[in-house]
Order: C-alpha cells, then structure tokens, then sequence
C-alpha cells in the first residue's frame, strides 16, 4: 500500500514538472496542435513514468561522496545490534507493516477519486440525456446535430453537437463552424484523457490548470478552424463577445465558453509563431530526465558489505552432522581441517585454505548462509545443518 502512495505522489511531482516546463517554454505559442499534444503527453507521462522508475537504478555514487556515506552511522548502536547474526544465522527482518498516513492518504485518494469520476461520469450522463431528448436535425461534415432548448451554448461531444434553435436561426454557421472545429480535430479523445487523469490527481492542483490549459487550446484551435471556413470573419468575434456572457453546462463536453474571452481574441489576431520555436519542445526532456533520476531507486554499493561475523561463530556444535558449501563446492566433515577460521583486523572474518603442507591462502568472508535441518532437507535434500559460505572476490 505504501507503493501506491508513493507512485501517486511520484505522478503529481511529475506532472507539476512537466507543466512548468510547458509554461515556460510553450505556453504563449500559436503552435496549438503540438501544444495539445505536448499537454496529452504530459499527463501520460505523469502516469507511466513513475512505473518506468521503479525498474530503473539510480546512478552510483561518487567514490567521495559514497565514503562519507559509509562513515556516517546510518541507525544507532542499539538498533545495529539488533541485526547481528548469532551462531552464524543472519536475523530475520520483522515484517513491513504499512504506515498510518500511507492507509489514511490512500483512503483519502480513493474518496475524492471515487467523488470526481461520479461527477464527470454524470455530466457526461447529463449530456446524453441532452441528445437523448433533443431533435435531430441531420448532419454536416460528419457532425451530428441535435436542437436542445435547454443550452444557453452550443456544445459538443463525439460527433454529437447540441445547439438551441434560437441559435440555429440566428448564428448558426458560425456556431456550428466552431462546434466542428472541435469534432473534425478529435478534441474529445484529448479531454477523456485528460479529464480522466486529472480526476485521479484531484488533490493536485496543477492537475487542474493543466486541464484548464488544455480546454483553452482547444477553443484557440476551434477558433482559427472557424475562421478559416467560409463565414463572415467581422462577425466572428463580436458573436463571440456576445456569448461569452453565458456558462456552459456541460463541463465534459467541449463548448463555446471554455476559456477567457481576451485571450481568445489575442490568440485569433496573434502573429503566426516562428516554426523554429517548435523546438522549444524538446527542453521537456530535461525536466522528465530529472523526474525519472529522482524516482530511481538507489543502485546497491558493491563495496559495502555486511556486518562482520565472529569467526568462533562459524563452528558448528556438532561437526559430524554439519555440512560446508565454500564458494558453490560442497566439503566434507573430514576435508574440513583444510580450511581454518580466523579474524583479520580485528572484525573481519576470514577463511584460510591449506594449500601447500606449509603454506595457507587467507580470504575474507563476505556472506554465510545457514540453513538448519528443515530447511536443508527442503532444499537440498539432506539430514545435515548446511552452512555455505561465500568469500570476497
């Protein structure tokens, strides 16, 4: 459990890095496709990248930095007692138990996503409650029109868009170019992402600028799509001041009333950006390297090494029913007086090896693993207590 928290907090801390790297580098742009999909995959990004962390190591160390590391007591002495091994075993780990803010946070997460998805799964029924009971009245260019009574503005969703008569009769062309704009470029498939996510990331609030940005895109886009068409441009943007005093009531559809109308006006008379600055895109990657390098688990120091044995602690009580494995090589009760072992330095337990009648090899011990007459029998099918040693390379 404590995973997910950590995974839902990875995910936020991405997100909010990404954005502010969009924010910086895009935002102001007139690039408003490759903005939609900079923003889509931010918050993909958001969602994957934490999962791609987990399996990736963090880079080792410095040799500097990792010494001052070691020299640091990382628990005191008490508690490194504790996991002293006796007679050779190493001491189990006491089981990991979730702690009391990961279960409350993650309760707490699963309420307000359970509350934002209810109330986005009901706005979209309400939309189709609006389509359900409006008249059809046929298509254009593979939108689907439907006459409601009940909307202030024309909104849509899919390829279904719902306008009052009234504006039907009045503005119709030019609500209706608009309404297409946001069908024939697919901005639905854009807000169900993103309207999804968003909500799963209820407790973050840059979550929900990101989504007002991307609602805002999409009404610069539908814009500029409008104007293009054969409608009368003059007219375009004082029926868009006229609008603009009404709220939408749909917020999972996409709508005329979406973003703040100076803005709009700005961006529809704004200058072409230079097609260079698209390349300002790719400073998103120094922010998801950073992220990705953040979440990384540490990679494991080779040159640290467990706490030190006893060496009388490496003689069994009773030789006869002891069986040695020394680097892989099973040896004997008898063999046994080959090998000898001692202390170096002080702590460090180390095995001595009988080479020539006169002469012994001495090499560390880096691990011992002792496996008692239940385990050995399981394992390797014999009666005997099993210690198998493992030595510095």
């Amino acid at each position: 459990m404590e995973g997910y928290a950590y995974y839902l907090a990875g995910s936020a801390a991405t997100l909010a890095l990404l954005y502010a790297g969009y924010a910086i580098t895009l935002r102001g742009e007139t690039f408003h496709r490759l903005k939609r999909v900079v923003l889509t995959g931010i918050v993909l990004t958001s969602l994957l990248l934490p999962l791609a962390a987990a399996r990736l190591e963090r880079p080792p160390l410095p040799d500097w930095l990792a010494a001052l590391k070691r020299s640091t007591p990382s628990a005191p002495p008490s508690l490194q007692e504790s996991t002293t091994p006796t007679n050779g075993q190493p001491l189990s780990a006491p089981p990991a138990s979730t702690p009391p803010w990961a279960a409350c946070g993650l309760c707490l997460w699963a309420l307000g996503a359970a509350a934002a998805l209810s109330r986005y799964a009901l706005s979209l029924a309400a939309f189709t409650r609006l389509v359900r009971d409006g008249q059809d009245a046929g298509s254009r260019r593979g939108c689907r029109i439907v006459l409601n009574d009940r909307v202030p503005s024309p909104v849509s969703w899919m390829h279904w868009v719902i306008i009052s008569p009234a504006d039907l009769q009045a503005d119709g062309s030019l609500l209706l170019a608009h309404e297409e704009g946001h069908v024939r470029l697919h901005h639905t498939w854009d807000r169900l992402v993103c309207d999804i996510a968003v909500r799963l990331q209820w407790f973050n609030p840059v979550a929900w600028l990101l989504l007002r940005e991307l609602k805002a895109v999409h009404e610069y886009e539908a814009d500029r799509y409008a104007l293009n068409q054969d409608i009368d441009k003059n007219k375009y943007p004082v029926l868009l001041i006229r609008k603009a005093t009404h709220a939408g009531l749909q917020p999972a559809a996409a709508g005329w009333n979406y973003s703040p109308l100076k803005t709009r006006l700005k961006m529809m008379y704004k200058p072409q950006s230079r097609p260079l600055r698209r390349l300002r895109a790719l400073w998103l990657a120094l922010p998801a390297t950073l992220a990705l390098t953040a979440m990384a688990h540490p990679a494991a120091e080779s040159s640290v090494t467990p706490r030190p044995l006893p060496a009388a602690s490496l003689t069994p009580t009773s030789p006869v029913d002891t069986l040695y494995i020394i680097d892989g090589k099973k040896v004997g009760t008898t063999d046994m007086k080959r090998y000898k072992f001692i202390t170096i330095n002080d702590s460090v337990p180390a095995l001595q090896t009988l080479v020539n009648p006169n002469e012994w090899s001495t090499c560390p011990i880096r691990q011992v693993i002792v496996l008692k007459e239940k385990a050995a029998k399981e394992i390797l099918d014999t009666d005997k207590v099993v210690i198998e040693i493992i030595l510095e390379k």
